[in-house]
């Protein structure tokens, strides 16, 4: 699994993170930027539309990166007002990657992006339940897939357990469907070293996920929690919500706490 975070100068973790996120509001210098990691996937992140066609001539800037500095460690992430030919086939005709801020909860809406040309997407709420298709379909499109593990994710608010996050212990469980994390944060950007800790270095939590989950309020105990939870979320397709018979989620809430009223803790790391 690779793990991008925001740019902080000194930030915790900013020199080990697979890539990083820059804006072009923060006025870098794009080209000693990427020169100076190139074992790092920089995301240059275009904030208004307008910044690519008038003044600022960025498409000339990104141009140069590729054709000038010969440089292929970066990708532009454009917001959803670009997906328009006009602010695409610059891009796309310099071979330069390049994605939108624009979440996929439906297959409609990755059949959209895809169609799009774009180099990765990010998926999100009900489609987060059908991840090993979805997965599997882009990458075969060579595309790669973007989620955030640590926020819970709904279209609708209805109840907690049914909203799409990824607990850290279960990573290695999607990590066949998805290529890259990245991570909310509420109030300081350094926020996100401690999600990148937990996550991609420790890989559990030892307490109740809704201190790490953004927006969970259900309590739930990370340590009583079966890895066939996330084995079976990541292809139930939410069949529980449509009628279906699936009630994993709630049996193994049931389990939990049997388990943690008889104080036996999981340990989901040994190979059955």
């Amino acid at each position: 699994m690779k793990y991008c975070m925001d740019f902080v100068l000194g930030g915790d973790y900013i020199k080990d993170v697979d890539e990083l996120i820059i804006l072009t509001s923060e006025n870098h210098n794009y080209g000693e930027f990427i020169k100076k990691r190139p074992n790092q996937r920089i995301i240059i992140k275009v904030i208004e539309e307008n910044d690519l066609l008038e003044g600022r001539k960025l498409y000339k800037v990104f141009l140069a990166l590729k054709q000038e500095l010969g440089l292929t460690n970066f990708a532009i992430q454009l917001p959803q007002a670009c997906e328009q030919e006009q602010y695409i086939k610059p891009l796309k005709d310099a071979g330069i990657d390049y994605f939108f801020f624009n979440l996929a909860n439906s297959w409609l809406k990755l059949r959209y992006l895809i169609q799009l040309g774009v180099s990765d997407v990010y998926i999100t709420e009900a489609l987060g339940f059908d991840l090993e298709r979805a997965g599997e379909f882009a990458h075969k499109n060579e595309v790669k897939v973007r989620t955030y593990p640590n926020v819970a994710q709904e279209e609708l608010p209805l109840y907690d357990i049914y909203s799409f996050f990824i607990r850290p212990e279960d990573i290695e469980t999607y990590e066949p469907y998805v290529d890259v994390c990245e991570f909310f944060w509420k109030a300081k950007v350094s926020e996100q070293s401690v999600y990148y800790k937990i996550y991609a270095i420790d890989k559990k939590w030892f307490g109740e996920l809704q201190e790490i989950i953004l927006g969970l309020k259900q309590p739930i105990d990370s340590r009583y929690i079966i890895k066939q939870f996330a084995e079976t979320r990541r292809h139930c397709r939410q069949r529980c919500l449509s009628g279906g018979a699936c009630r994993i989620c709630d049996r193994v809430l049931d389990l939990a706490k049997t388990l943690k009223k008889a104080g036996l803790i999981i340990d989901n790391s040994k190979k059955i």
